[in-house]
């Protein structure tokens, strides 16, 4: 008896520290994911109205048509800084019911910037990673990826990942070569492209988009998604992950996503791992270990739903590191990064702490697509440098990450620093948007320190491309171009002689 009534004493002592909120019903019907393109050729004219007040004018005719089961985000791109290509924003999350403020913030784009097609649906992909039912993602663009990105390859791997999601597009008022790519990402994301010339075939577009979707809400069962939500009890997560790859962690914690409180803390998680929870809402974190005994570093993977009687069971991948020997015995990496890609958002922090036992080592995702980043100890307050760009990760396999190709600068009198600079090819968007000016692959600079016998010198990680060389002299306001062209292949490090 005594057994039985501390057991309830838990149980209701869990419940009064912290309502967990069951979202089952939300999470059972489509939900759709909003794309808008307000780069600085949305600003042209079209029929006698720019392109952006068509736009606008067309959602306000749409949106208040939706179902009212359907949930609706936004992410726009393009609407507040000319020339850059990350210039991306949420402005309603996926899973969203505010019809108001979402176009209200379609009302605010004013169109000034480019068009980063790749990063903005893999932004928005980033937002449905643990979500169970699918999402409609509809891109609405007026133009070709002018931020060197390939977004049809980048749809194709989001499918790799198990993410689910359908993708239509609108093309408004494209040139054949737009019509192409966008056709073609349609076309991997197993969704529809639409023409549209006008506001009036925009209005279409996106109206038999939304018939869509509704058909899809007319398919689920209001009874059993309510029993479903209403149940209350015991269920449980099952969490598992490639062998080898939980050596990278500390800890696993659940707990609630409103107050935060951690309602349990599992020590050197194993490989597959079933956890018992009473049936609600729970966030679920990874603690990646550093070294040392240092305090572990906090990677939240999202939000789960468990319901009474049944297993929630979450897959995770990992990502190995295949590293030339040479580069791992000579680099001086402060910290190791996982981002995702689209956003750099920081996913996963592993710092050094004295050694870098841990820093590439396996390491348990979520299944998704991520950039591999490295923070080198030479400047520490530097931006890290992306050493490997959208590595996938599927559920329950093991991605091996090879770095094998790297560069090196042979010393120099007086040199502060030195930049590679990706060589891009120009594209254009049809409406005189070309390419954006790269930014620097690797930036490499001693804190005003000059001397031969410092990190300057150092092989540093990266990825196979052909690469422009600016080197930073002391005493000179601007860097001194002094390579052009270089080519980095596959397993090749480039020992560069600059002649300084």
């Amino acid at each position: 008896m005594f057994v039985r009534f501390s057991k309830l004493a838990v149980v209701v002592g869990w419940l009064l520290s912290g309502h967990l909120t069951s979202n089952a019903a939300a999470d059972s019907y489509p939900e759709i994911m909003l794309i808008l393109d307000s780069s600085g050729s949305m600003s042209e004219v079209v029929a006698g109205k720019q392109k952006i007040v068509a736009a606008k004018e067309v959602m306000h005719e749409v949106v208040p048509q939706l179902d009212e089961n359907i949930r609706v985000g936004l992410t726009a791109y393009g609407h507040r800084r000319a020339g850059d290509c990350s210039d991306i924003e949420t402005l309603i999350p996926a899973g969203s019911n505010d019809r108001q403020e979402l176009l209200s913030q379609i009302d605010h784009l004013q169109p000034k910037g480019r068009t980063p097609i790749s990063s903005a649906i893999l932004s928005v992909a980033n937002q449905l990673k643990m979500k169970d039912a699918e999402t409609t993602i509809i891109l609405v663009s007026d133009g070709i990826e002018t931020c060197g990105g390939d977004p049809c390859q980048v749809v194709a791997q989001l499918n790799a990942t198990g993410v689910k999601f359908v993708l239509h597009v609108v093309g408004f008022d494209v040139d054949a070569s737009a019509a192409q790519q966008l056709q073609c990402i349609a076309e991997q994301g197993r969704g529809r492209y639409f023409p549209a010339a006008d506001a009036t075939e925009l209005l279409k577009a996106l109206q038999e988009v939304s018939a869509e979707v509704l058909e899809k809400v007319q398919q689920v069962d209001p009874a059993k998604v309510n029993a479903k939500a209403a149940r209350s009890g015991l269920g449980k997560l099952r969490v598992t992950m490639p062998i080898g790859s939980e050596v990278s962690l500390k800890n696993l914690k659940i707990g609630n996503p409103e107050s935060g409180d951690v309602k349990r803390t599992v020590e050197g998680p194993k490989p597959d791992g079933t956890y018992p929870l009473l049936s609600g809402t729970y966030f679920v974190s990874l603690g990646f270990a550093t070294p040392s005994y240092g305090r572990p570093t906090e990677s939240s993977l999202g939000e789960v739903t468990i319901s009474k009687g049944e297993t929630r069971r979450l897959s995770l991948g990992s990502i190995s590191f295949n590293i030339a020997k040479e580069l791992e015995e000579k680099i001086a990496v402060e910290e190791v990064l996982i981002t995702d890609a689209g956003t750099n958002h920081v996913v996963a922090r592993v710092r050094k702490n004295g050694n870098t036992y841990y820093h590439f080592k396996p390491k348990p995702m979520v299944a998704g697509v991520y950039d591999i980043q490295f923070l080198y100890s030479i400047n520490k307050r530097a931006a890290p440098t992306v050493v490997a760009r959208t590595v996938v990760v599927q559920p329950g396999k093991d991605t091996v990450v090879t770095l094998d190709s790297g560069f090196q600068l042979q010393p120099g009198t007086d040199v502060l620093g030195w930049e590679l600079i990706p060589v891009q090819t120009t594209a254009t968007d049809g409406h005189g948007e070309g390419a954006a000016t790269a930014a620097p692959a690797i930036n490499v600079k001693h804190g005003g320190v000059v001397g031969n016998n410092d990190r300057l010198w150092s092989p540093y990680v990266v990825p196979p491309g052909t690469y422009d060389l600016n080197v930073f002299i002391k005493g000179m306001d601007e860097p001194l171009p002094v390579g052009e062209a270089i080519v980095i292949k596959p397993g090749d490090l480039v020992n560069f002689d600059a002649g300084l």
